[in-house]
């Protein structure tokens, strides 16, 4: 089977999975994050989304982000700022963080 990483999400669960994606960056998802997605974007989309995420490797969640930003034309700047805002919460931002969010910033632009 090939995949093609298309999905059908709304932008609300695209702003989800791309802010997941980043609290994970450095495979621990803290609670501070965590919090901060919820408030976001509420909790049963968070959880949904989760679901989601948890069943893929990491190339394909980059690919799956590329795709869904393509089509969804989504406020990229808006987006970076809540990616910020999820990578700072925890009081850390380390050097895998960084990587994936100057990766992430790139590929939404």
């Amino acid at each position: 089977m090939i995949d093609t990483f298309e999905t059908n999400w709304d932008k609300k669960e695209f702003k989800t999975y791309t802010l997941l994606y980043c609290s994970q960056a450095d495979l621990a998802e803290s609670n501070a994050e965590r919090g901060i997605i919820v408030k976001k974007v509420g909790k049963e989309n968070y959880n949904h989304i989760h679901q989601e995420i948890e069943q893929v490797n990491d190339y394909s969640r980059v690919q799956k982000i590329m795709a869904a930003a393509k089509r969804l034309d989504y406020d990229s700047e808006k987006l970076i700022n809540d990616m910020k805002e999820v990578f700072f919460s925890d009081g850390e931002f380390d050097e895998v963080e960084k990587g994936v969010f100057l990766l992430l910033k790139k590929l939404l632009k």
